[in-house]
């Protein structure tokens, strides 16, 4: 039985202690939990399917997903169960939606009820801790609206329309609070409804008016979330069939980016925001997640044809726990399970200087960054047995730096100037960070005495 759930795990989103100190395969961006959290079992098949449905369901068309901490399954007393999530993901081409119970069983609902008939391609869903969940039904052209009661889903509601007209393809949920917002491809509109007291419609302080074509993946970073660090506030929305992901503040001009500066044929599908405002958006025919920055600059696309371990088999619906830094993607056949990493690339010592009389030294280096990160640099000598510190546990936000360093070290005046190079240490701010850090080194580099010092 305990291997049964410690299986289930894995299968659908409950979460262990996040403060292991083991050393992680593939540290990169996105990382696979350590072994002895999920046995290895980081990728969700149809064979893990099979045992928790009884042979009774099979993947079809997988889509949205959306994880939660319910305020139902939290036990105040105890500290055991703090991060146990329940995930909810569409499996669209047969109309279920499936989602754990707890510790122990799978549940399966094809979303009707006496009041609401059976989903036809569920997009995507949303919801919060209180156990409300709403479902984009595409092929009904409607939003339904549940509420789980002793671990099942009961339809409540349904919305069809949004100022007198009937809703065409709805293709995007996103829950700000009390406010649900809509993406009605078909009208090329963003409805907003308030949910506290039944289902309303409502205004919202996000202007879309007039420049949307087709929208359909959404999500909001906005002030109704506990966990999340920047208090400027936006909606992330995909639209123009694909080929363009909006980001629209509150106040402000609206930023967009298209798809042909990402990547070559395909598009961008569904998305989620993390902790920092960072936007993950998932690309199915590139077999990709492109990564962008809170103010939508573009940071690195995870899997496709890249150099990393993580893989991607047509990626779908993406779930992101905030608090602890947990992603979950849905695939053409199952779904995957991560913890935010981060990782350091194309690190370069451009040009290093020192003045053995006085100890100064400048230093230009430059990298690229993926996740908000503690960065430590070093100066180490070739075979590693003298290590020199620069700085320490410096936060640097994810992007491209070009720095400048200076400071005194007298301790370099017996290391020969041809044999020392540039260690870079960083773990993220969350997840595990002593699991997730990457050391990065430059090739040995030469330092060169001071101009000013060798004037004569």
């Amino acid at each position: 039985m305990k291997n049964r759930i410690k299986i289930f795990f894995i299968i659908f989103g409950m979460t262990f202690c996040l403060y292991d100190t083991t050393s992680a395969a593939g540290k990169t961006t996105l990382v696979y939990p350590p072994w002895h959290h999920c046995f290895g079992l980081h990728k969700v098949t149809q064979t893990h399917l099979n045992i928790f449905s009884a042979f009774k369901e099979e993947f079809e068309n997988p889509q949205g997903l959306f994880c939660t901490k319910l305020i139902s399954k939290d036990d105040s007393t105890a500290d055991y169960d703090d991060d146990e999530l329940t995930v909810f993901g569409l499996n669209s081409g047969n109309g279920h939606m499936l989602y754990n119970n707890g510790l122990l069983s799978l549940k399966i609902s094809d979303g009707s009820g006496k009041e609401v008939e059976g989903l036809r391609n569920p997009i995507d869903l949303t919801g919060d801790k209180y156990g409300n969940l709403f479902v984009a039904d595409k092929g009904n052209n409607r939003v339904v609206c549940y509420k789980l009661v002793d671990d099942r889903l009961k339809p409540i509601n349904e919305i069809v329309e949004y100022k007198n007209i009937p809703f065409d393809d709805p293709s995007g949920v996103s829950l700000d609070g009390n406010y649900l917002y809509v993406t009605d491809s078909g009208n090329d509109r963003i409805a907003v409804f308030k949910v506290n007291d039944g289902v309303k419609e409502a205004q919202s302080n996000f202007s879309t008016d007039s420049i949307l074509v087709n929208p359909t993946a959404i999500s909001i970073a906005s002030e109704a979330d506990e966990w999340l660090y920047y208090k400027d506030y936006f909606i992330a929305v995909v639209d123009s069939f694909g080929q363009r992901l909006w980001r629209i503040p509150a106040e402000g001009e609206p930023k967009i980016f298209r798809y042909e500066s990402a990547s070559g044929a395909g598009g961008f599908n569904h998305l989620d925001i993390d902790y920092y405002g960072n936007i993950y958006v998932t690309d199915t025919q590139q077999n990709k997640i492109h990564k962008f920055d809170r103010n939508l600059r573009y940071i690195i696309a995870i899997g496709g044809k890249s150099k990393e371990d993580i893989s991607f088999d047509q990626p779908r619906g993406i779930a992101i726990y905030k608090r602890f830094g947990q992603i979950f993607v849905s695939e053409r056949s199952g779904c995957q399970y991560f913890w935010v990493g981060t990782d350091l690339m194309r690190l370069k010592a451009k040009e290093m200087s020192y003045d053995k009389g006085s100890g100064k030294f400048s230093l230009s280096l430059f990298f690229l960054l993926t996740e908000y990160s503690m960065v430590s640099i070093y100066i180490e000598t070739c075979t590693g047995d003298e290590r020199y510190t620069l700085f320490e546990d410096y936060l640097f936000p994810p992007g491209v730096h070009d720095k400048i360093i200076e400071g005194k070290l007298m301790e370099l005046d017996h290391i020969d100037r041809d044999k020392v190079r540039i260690l870079a240490i960083i773990k993220p701010t969350y997840s595990s960070a002593n699991y997730c850090e990457v050391e990065k080194r430059t090739p040995l580099i030469k330092y060169f005495p001071r101009r000013e010092e060798n004037r004569d």
